[in-house]
């Protein structure tokens, strides 16, 4: 066979194995961006997770627009929380074909029986944070096994600086563990629970729904009672909700669990969460005049 036909053969095999390699590989999507973070660091960086939901959109009531759907039908492998924190892809990911398979973190990592076993914000503890990861690597290997050790050497690299989070995280909210705060929106009792913080009350479990009056004043009556000095919301819920509950003394502040101020950057599991601590302690020790 003459050289220049088996140069011909050797290129057709070599894109047929090409093909079959993209063929193989999963096309990833991630409901909100704490999980791109986490599914970002362990999978393979040449086919990087995309993402379903806008962090700067609440995953409580939203809409998928069309180019959400369309990353959301392009893909082979979703990852999400679960209908607790992403009701809107209930339906539109019962919808997706067979061949795609969907990943619900909360039903993977949490016993039914377990404390908080409904609660979605599972990226808020460590704990559960390391059994995703697991949970991610696991499933990743099986749907890509040509890259299984590159999802566990990445994963294990990913579970040490959980690990240097977590003490940092200590460190920032071992001083303020006694303070009172109130939160806007119910969704840090993992945080609170994992960290041994005083979360004495939370406003509303759907911050998009008006509060009662009756609420409204159950809230200042805590606040009164409790001594609190900081209240917080997040940067996706309107500003003037927290108007009705100002008062002498009351500080407002900002979390941000879902990484809406985080440059692009700067998207990574570590700087959300130090960023999360670091607002909680800035607000509950706030400089004192002098130091300004």
């Amino acid at each position: 066979m003459p050289h220049h036909h088996l140069r011909l053969v050797a290129a057709f095999i070599f894109q047929l194995l090409a093909l079959s390699a993209m063929a193989q590989t999963p096309r990833i999507a991630t409901s909100i961006l704490p999980l791109q973070m986490l599914v970002k660091a362990i999978a393979d960086p040449a086919n990087p997770p995309q993402l379903i939901l806008p962090p700067d959109q609440s995953p409580h009531d939203h809409l998928l627009r069309p180019n959400e759907m369309r990353v959301l039908r392009n893909s082979t492998l979703v990852f999400w929380i679960g209908p607790n924190l992403e009701g809107f892809l209930t339906r539109p990911l019962a919808a997706l074909p067979k061949t795609t398979q969907v990943v619900s973190l909360l039903q993977r990592t949490v016993r039914p029986s377990a404390p908080l076993a409904d609660d979605p914000h599972l990226w808020l503890d460590p704990i559960l944070t390391a059994s995703m990861v697991e949970q991610i690597t696991a499933t990743l290997s099986k749907a890509d096994p040509a890259h299984r050790d590159t999802y566990r050497a990445r994963a294990l690299v990913l579970q040490r600086s959980l690990q240097r989070t977590d003490k940092q995280l200590k460190k920032i909210l071992n001083p303020i563990r006694n303070k009172p705060f109130i939160v806007y929106h119910d969704g840090y009792q993992r945080l609170a629970r994992y960290y041994g913080l005083n979360l004495v009350a939370s406003v509303s479990r759907n911050p998009n729904r008006p509060i009662s009056l009756r609420r409204l004043q159950e809230i200042r009556h805590i606040i009164t009672q409790q001594r609190v000095s900081c209240l917080f919301s997040e940067p996706q819920f309107p500003s003037n909700s927290l108007r009705p509950l100002l008062q002498d003394n009351l500080r407002i502040g900002i979390l941000d669990p879902l990484g809406v101020r985080l440059s692009p950057d700067r998207q990574t599991y570590h700087q959300l969460l130090v960023q999360l601590a670091s607002d909680l302690r800035d607000c509950l020790t706030p400089k004192r005049l002098s130091e300004n």
